[in-house]
């Protein structure tokens, strides 16, 4: 942008329907609406007891930001939390701010402690549908199936040793043939 004293453009991709001719929204700013810088906020100097007094949900969770010692995380979690509970009584707003602060925790490498304190009190949150857990899961799924081939190469290379054909083994390992043509050649033919 300023190597090259390029403008800003933006541009809003509104997803019409076919049939539809325009969008109904406005694509141009009253003059009054037009801003030209913004304040920045250091959240590391923001008051963490103020933060946790409030009655705004996204403020409670920025006290998690917040300076204070890190003896006091625990305690600050669970402060955020109960304040949460106070100020959010709908169930699934509650969870949508517990997933933001889920989130939050790993800037501040808390995510552990936020899981187990969570665990422990008597809401709702359900871990299953974090985005990183889901990732864990698929990643740990694929590590098991990665082992059970190999466990099945192992297998079929220790048959072919004793002299069983292709078709025996397969018969034998309840796999395809060509899963143990596919470890014959690999292991022999070379």
């Amino acid at each position: 942008y300023r190597a090259h004293a390029l403008g800003c453009v933006v541009n809003c991709i509104h997803p019409l329907r076919p049939r539809a001719r325009k969008a109904k929204m406005r694509s141009q700013l009253n003059p009054d609406e037009v801003f030209y810088g913004f304040d920045v906020i250091n959240v590391y100097t923001l008051d963490t007891e103020q933060l946790l007094s409030s009655q705004i949900p996204e403020v409670v969770l920025l006290a998690l930001l917040s300076k204070y010692d890190k003896e006091q995380s625990e305690r600050i979690l669970r402060l955020i939390i109960e304040q949460l509970i106070k100020i959010v009584p709908d169930e699934t707003e509650l969870n949508k701010y517990l997933a933001q602060l889920t989130i939050l925790s790993r800037l501040r490498n808390l995510e552990t402690e936020t899981y187990k304190i969570l665990e422990d009190m008597p809401i709702m949150y359900d871990i299953e549908k974090d985005g990183l857990y889901l990732k864990g899961r698929a990643k740990e799924r694929e590590l098991i199936e990665a082992e059970r081939v190999k466990e099945q190469e192992l297998m079929i290379i220790k048959l072919i040793q004793r002299g069983l054909d292709k078709e025996e083994i397969a018969d034998i390992m309840s796999v395809p043939i060509e899963f143990v043509q596919k470890v014959y050649e690999k292991n022999y033919d070379q």
